[in-house]
């Protein structure tokens, strides 16, 4: 189990399912890799496909609750990028429900997240992509520190642009230092 200031997370698996398909009905949901509707065979799927990596990889997918509360909020992972043959470099991936953005958490399980993959993980990059409409997403990668390192298109039937942005281990120790931790 992990624990936050506000949070504590939890391996995600099939139980829970309601707050999966409950973060899937809602509106910027359908901008996750394998979250394509609420249906119950895709939530199902988005579930088992998490697991799978965790198993695989041997990295963290959460599902996250309110510290002290049986209220779910979200979720969050680290998922191995797989273009980097050296396993250190990851993809963090945040779903928090609608009712629990713009009040600190995403940034929170974000912080969090970078703490986990430098420190535990000893990992030595990690990424976050957002689509450009999402700039909620986009500020708030900023505001923590991670810095755009490219604009990309999906491809495809449904293409989208979207922002990658990096946070490396090297920035993490130095922002560390100047805040003397």
């Amino acid at each position: 189990m992990h624990k936050t200031k506000r949070m504590v997370g939890e391996p995600l698996n099939l139980s829970h399912f309601d707050l999966i398909k409950q973060f899937a009905s809602e509106p910027g949901a359908k901008n996750l890799d394998y979250l394509d509707d609420d249906s119950e065979e895709t939530v199902r799927s988005f579930i088992k496909i998490q697991i799978q990596s965790q198993q695989k990889d041997n990295l963290p997918c959460l599902a996250l609750r309110l510290k002290n509360t049986p209220t779910w909020i979200g979720f969050a992972s680290l998922t191995k990028s797989y273009e980097d043959k050296s396993d250190k470099r990851v993809y963090t991936n945040i779903g928090l429900l609608k009712k629990y953005r713009r009040q600190g958490f995403g940034r929170e399980i974000k912080e969090f997240l970078l703490e986990l993959a430098f420190n535990f993980y000893e990992l030595t990059e990690v990424f976050s992509e957002v689509y450009d409409h999402n700039t909620a997403a986009l500020e708030l990668n900023k505001k923590i520190g991670m810095k755009v390192i490219d604009y990309l298109q999906t491809s495809g039937t449904d293409e989208r642009k979207y922002f990658l942005l990096s946070f490396t281990k090297d920035k993490f120790i130095q922002e560390a230092q100047s805040q003397g931790l």
